[in-house]
């Protein structure tokens, strides 16, 4: 019976060893992942600064180019009925 207490108590302290080890690599890959939500929270808030700069500046060259056009055509020459632009 003794030889018995004397198995169970050395299986529980080794599963008690296995558990902290697993314990401690639960906690360090939680704290890989929350390092590496964080990179990608961060690098996807630089992509999507960088997509709403492209996209500003694509619109003002857009609007900008159409209020050239519509201000050179209707501000600076003027078709006549035969052809020839007045300025």
């Amino acid at each position: 019976m003794e030889s018995r207490v004397s198995s169970l108590t050395s299986r529980n302290l080794e599963l008690e060893s296995t558990n902290t080890a697993l314990s401690r690599r639960v906690e360090d890959i939680l704290k890989e992942m929350e390092d590496a939500a964080k990179n990608f929270r961060s690098d996807m808030a630089r992509k999507v600064s960088q997509i709403e700069t492209f996209l500003s500046l694509y619109t003002l060259y857009y609007v900008s180019d159409l209020i050239a056009r519509r201000w050179h055509t209707h501000f600076f020459f003027v078709k006549t009925e035969d052809g020839n632009i007045m300025t």
